[in-house]
């Protein structure tokens, strides 16, 4: 083999492996459900409806310690579901952005901050969707502290509720902290944890930001 078949070999070889280690940092996720749904309420009244449910996301990490992440979803406006009804004569569904965000993890110390829009679970714990439905990603920025040989973690962050951009109004925020413990004695294990919410400027804010689905939740007189 000649001299130049060899330079060229190896040429190709490296920008193959650059290539391949492009590819192993870069992960793409994403479902696709369907179903017929049939309800009946007090009254008598009854719905039924197909729907359809699709998620796409990809998530990068570039350099070492730094995630990088984005998503698209199916879904309106409404912030707690991502399923569309089939209707309107076979109408193109809507895709939002469901989640995009940069997130950094502190070697193996258990310290994370995240900011964008992104998946709470991580950054703010509640064990049922009493508090939090487990579909709305909330926006703003946060961070977590959970040693791997102790029990306790702690959570802490500042989400956006509504932008406004006039100079006599602020922007609706709440921020909250959060303490917590894990415990594991024989069989028996569990989580405790203590939150505390503050909210600032809400009545600054728009009907969007507390107002759900046409849900009667109107008062914004919280700070």
């Amino acid at each position: 083999m000649s001299a130049d078949k060899i330079v060229t070999l190896e040429k190709k070889t490296r920008k193959l492996s650059a290539e391949t280690n492009w590819a192993e940092k870069i992960r793409i996720e994403g479902d696709i459900r369907t179903r017929y749904q049939y309800e009946k309420k007090d009254g008598n009244e009854e719905r039924s409806r197909g729907r359809i449910r699709y998620r796409l996301g990809v998530i990068a990490n570039p350099i070492t310690n730094w995630t990088i992440a984005g998503g698209l979803a199916s879904g309106g406006s409404d912030r707690r579901s991502t399923n569309q009804d089939m209707k309107d004569g076979f109408s193109t569904k809507q895709i939002n952005l469901d989640y995009a965000y940069i997130q950094y993890k502190h070697g193996n110390t258990g310290l994370k901050a995240i900011a964008g829009k992104f998946k709470r679970k991580k950054y703010l714990w509640a064990p049922t969707d009493v508090m939090w439905d487990s579909d709305i990603n909330p926006e703003g920025a946060a961070f977590s502290y959970a040693p791997k040989l102790k029990p306790l973690w702690l959570n802490a962050g500042v989400f956006v509720l509504e932008e406004n951009k006039t100079a006599t109004q602020h922007d609706s925020h709440m921020g909250y902290g959060q303490l917590g413990l894990k415990f594991k004695s024989n069989a028996m294990f569990g989580k405790l944890a203590g939150t505390v919410y503050m909210f600032g400027q809400m009545k600054d804010a728009g009907s969007s930001a507390y107002v759900v689905a046409g849900e009667t939740n109107t008062d914004n007189n919280l700070g």
